[in-house]
């Protein structure tokens, strides 16, 4: 498991299988400019793994962004920031971006004032595509992240490198709930949403 350190409030936490993924670099970004991120700077980690005899580099970002009071304002700066942070890095070279976490926003949910969370990754749909669209359009309790809102709101953003990799691939929401008894006291009010391919 990778903790991150820089969090003002509850942590984040990646976990990995350590004979398949080797991390080799671990970055908080955003550390010092946190505050649309609701002080948790997203964390990247970049894995190395190996697939038919060839390593390969995947690059995970797990966020958890900001609800309630301005949170749509926030989310919206946020992936702004995160948007622009993936461009450049994919103009240098760098590709394979999964991000992952608690967007805490429906991916076409706009607010009042029609602003969305997501409209910087929504208007670049050539390198961004959220891979969770489909069950998030479905507004059913059953594929809910968040089901006492039925809401979706842990989503998956993938770059346009792994846009392959989406095509043939599954993704789910977890009821978790029908298999551990009490699970939304014990363990989270959301459930974990996984992505195969």
């Amino acid at each position: 498991v990778i903790i991150t350190q820089e969090t003002s409030l509850m942590h984040l936490a990646t976990v990995y299988k350590h004979d398949s993924f080797l991390p080799v670099d671990t970055v908080e970004i955003f550390e010092r400019s946190d505050y649309n991120f609701a002080g948790r700077p997203p964390n990247l980690i970049s894995f190395v793994y190996e697939m038919s005899g060839v390593e390969n580099v995947l690059n995970i970002i797990n966020l958890h962004m900001k609800c309630c009071e301005d949170g749509v304002s926030r989310r919206h700066q946020a992936s702004i920031m995160l948007h622009d942070y993936l461009t450049l890095n994919m103009s240098r070279g760098d590709s394979n971006f999964v991000v992952v976490g608690d967007w805490n926003d429906d991916i076409y949910d706009p607010d009042e004032s029609g602003l969305y969370s997501f409209e910087a990754f929504l208007e670049d749909p050539d390198n961004f595509t959220f891979i969770t669209d489909s069950l998030a359009a479905r507004h059913q309790t059953s594929t809910a992240t968040f089901p006492t809102w039925n809401s979706f709101l842990d989503n998956i953003l993938i770059s346009s490198s792994l846009f392959d990799e989406f095509s043939g691939s599954t993704v789910e929401t977890l009821r978790l709930e029908l298999v551990v008894d009490d699970y939304s006291r014990y363990i989270s009010d959301h459930r974990p949403v996984l992505w195969s391919f």
